[in-house]
């Protein structure tokens, strides 16, 4: 244990490690993380150089398409919204009815390369006017009398939903912690999905800035999306973007969801007012499959908090 402590593997000082005897493992809880193939490679590396048997490990995270001995991945984030709106059955509920302000919101605080490829495209194509943009990394933030009124009371993870802006827009941009860029993002090719999207589930339409098939996966477990606003085919296009070319590509997930996000922007608004309360029963329906989301069992008895 104290030789994983001490390494430099990726947020391992962050995680409890511990040693659980029914089992005879090495718990890692690392459950609101991502083990990517490329840190499950380098801690098993680590592994064989200290001579630690990844048969007595277990690592407990939420990449739900990583497959390695010593892997045991759920949704946690699904179970921890589960969990607040069980204790606080008002979160995220806001007035539908109220006049929107905004088009969509797009909401950013750590920096990294396709939240900057979104934030400059919103920018370039002059649709920064019809949403809430923030990106704290940038010194970009919202107009202060909406900052101020967010909810603390939540923790710093749901914290950071603000009632006002969800009620003011149509939709929201969500900015994923995770999403493939090119090659060059090796550590983000993996399906990650956190409180982000779970957020935007229990509140309003989405677009997801983030993994491939993170859509497909949401369907999965009986979540709606919104094909009725957007062309929801990005989902499964392969190739992110190319960071080495200025042009643009066909075919490119981020482009083509900045074109979506710039199509509704210019749609007529007594149309996508139409389609936004078309929709509106999709919240409530997701509100309810958070609900009864389905803890995991096995994580639920090792997890440390």
């Amino acid at each position: 244990i104290k030789k994983i402590q001490n390494s430099n593997l990726p947020l391992i000082h962050l995680c409890p490690i511990f040693y659980n005897k029914d089992l005879d493992k090495i718990i890692i809880d690392r459950s609101d993380e991502s083990i990517t193939e490329d840190i499950a490679n380098h801690f098993e590396e680590f592994c064989k150089k200290n001579d630690i048997p990844i048969s007595k490990i277990l690592i407990l995270h939420s990449n739900v398409i990583l497959e390695r001995e010593y892997s045991y991945p759920f949704d946690y984030f699904f179970m921890e919204c589960k969990r607040l709106l069980n204790t606080c059955p008002d979160y995220g509920i806001v007035n539908y009815n109220d006049k929107k302000e905004k088009i969509y919101s797009c909401l950013n605080h750590s920096e990294n390369n396709h939240r900057t490829i979104i934030f400059e495209g919103l920018k370039e194509r002059k649709l920064w006017k019809h949403g809430f943009v923030s990106y704290i990394d940038r010194g970009v933030y919202l107009p202060r009398n909406i900052e101020e009124r967010r909810t603390e009371d939540s923790g710093w993870r749901w914290g950071t939903l603000i009632p006002e802006v969800v009620s003011k827009t149509y939709f929201n941009v969500v900015t994923e912690t995770h999403c493939e860029v090119g090659w060059k993002e090796t550590d983000f090719d993996d399906l990650f999905i956190t409180e982000k999207t779970c957020k935007a589930l229990i509140t309003q339409p989405f677009i997801i800035v983030g993994n491939y098939g993170t859509l497909k996966y949401l369907k999965s477990l009986g979540f709606e999306t919104y094909p009725e606003l957007f062309d929801e085919s990005y989902d499964l296009m392969d190739n992110p973007v190319d960071l080495d070319k200025k042009t643009r590509i066909e075919g490119n997930r981020l482009n083509f969801i900045l074109d979506e996000v710039e199509r509704l922007c210019n749609m007529n608004k007594n149309e996508l007012e139409k389609i936004y309360k078309s929709v509106l029963w999709k919240v409530e329906h997701n509100r309810k499959v958070m609900l009864d989301f389905q803890d995991d069992e096995f994580a639920s008895k090792y997890i440390s908090n």
